[in-house]
Order: C-alpha cells, then sequence, then structure tokens
C-alpha cells in the first residue's frame, strides 16, 4: 500500500517533468503570465523551477512579455504590470 503511494507520487513527479520540457515557448509565457496573476511576483529561479527550464530562458520570456506590455521586471524577477 505504501509503495504504490511512493510509485504514483514518482508517476506524478515524471509526468510533471516530461509536461515542462515539451512545453512550448508560447505556452509557457501564457502560464508564467497566469502564475503572476495569481501570485503577483515570482523571481526568475522560482519560475525556472517551476517549468523545469534555464533561468536564461525564463529571462528572455519575461524580456519578450515586458516589451509587450505584460509585465515589468524587477530585480531578480517579474510583476504583473499594472492596468
Amino acid at each position: 500500500m505504501l509503495f504504490d503511494s511512493l510509485y504514483k507520487s514518482s508517476y506524478d513527479i515524471i509526468q510533471d517533468l516530461l509536461r515542462g520540457m515539451h512545453m512550448f515557448v508560447i505556452d509557457r509565457q501564457k502560464s508564467v503570465l497566469d502564475y503572476l496573476r495569481v501570485n503577483h511576483t515570482a523571481s526568475v529561479t522560482e519560475l525556472s523551477r517551476k517549468f523545469f527550464v534555464s533561468e536564461t530562458t525564463i529571462r528572455r520570456d519575461l524580456t519578450k512579455l515586458e516589451k509587450s506590455g505584460y509585465l515589468t521586471k524587477t530585480y531578480g524577477g517579474a510583476v504583473l504590470a499594472e492596468g
């Protein structure tokens, strides 16, 4: 019984990893915005871990989203743009 619950947890973790690795750029950027709508702020490290991509990739996403007017980059992270 305990083994079954451990197996399912490991399986869920692997599935989360696979989803993160196969996420397209636009889907990840939409997910970043969704995350900011809920949490109001996020660090580059936090987003990198959540989406299983490098911090450089997250910084690139944040730059694009900032240029589009969706968020404001902060030192080490971002906040949702006002308005």
